[in-house]
C-alpha cells in the first residue's frame, strides 16, 4: 500500500513531465503563476535537438528550496526553472504544465512504478530509495506523483 500524496494545494493544478535528458526544468507561464514563482532577472536561450539558439522571451524564476513530504530537503540551492510556452497541454484536472529536468531529478532518488492504469513516480531523499521503499510499503512517508 502506497502512502497518501501530501502537497501544496496549487501542486495539483500543475502536471509535470519527467525528462532526464533535459538539463534544466521548465514551467509554462501558467504554472509559474500558480506556483507563485519569483523572477530572478536572468534570461535564457533554448538549445535543443529541434531548436538551437532560440533567443528571447525566456526568463528564469525562483521556486525556492525544494523539499519532499515530511520536510526532507533535496538540495542546498533553490530550484530555478525557465519559463516558456511548452508544447504539452495539461490533462484535467491540471491547469498548467512543466518539465522536471536534471536540475531537479539529480537531487533525489526517483522510482518509477509503471502500472498499466496508473503509472507512478515516487521521490525519495538522496541515496535512500531502498530504505524508503520499505517504509512506503509499510504505509510510511514518501512523496509521489500519480
Amino acid at each position: 500500500e502506497l502512502p497518501d500524496i501530501v502537497s501544496p494545494a496549487s501542486a495539483s493544478d500543475v502536471l509535470f513531465v519527467l525528462d532526464s535528458a533535459a538539463t534544466h526544468s521548465l514551467l509554462s507561464p501558467e504554472a509559474s503563476s500558480l506556483l507563485s514563482a519569483k523572477p530572478t532577472g536572468a534570461s535564457a536561450t533554448a538549445s535543443t535537438a529541434s531548436a538551437k539558439g532560440i533567443q528571447g522571451g525566456f526568463s528564469q524564476v525562483d521556486l525556492g528550496l525544494p523539499s519532499l513530504t515530511g520536510g526532507y530537503s533535496i538540495g542546498r540551492a533553490p530550484l530555478r526553472p525557465v519559463v516558456m510556452n511548452l508544447p504539452v497541454a495539461p490533462a484535467p484536472p491540471a491547469r498548467a504544465c512543466g518539465l522536471l529536468g536534471l536540475d531537479f531529478l539529480s537531487r533525489c532518488d526517483v522510482e518509477l512504478r509503471l502500472r498499466p492504469a496508473a503509472p507512478l513516480a515516487v521521490f525519495y531523499p538522496p541515496r535512500t530509495a531502498d530504505a524508503a521503499d520499505a517504509v512506503a510499503s509499510a504505509g510510511g512517508d514518501a512523496s509521489q506523483v500519480e
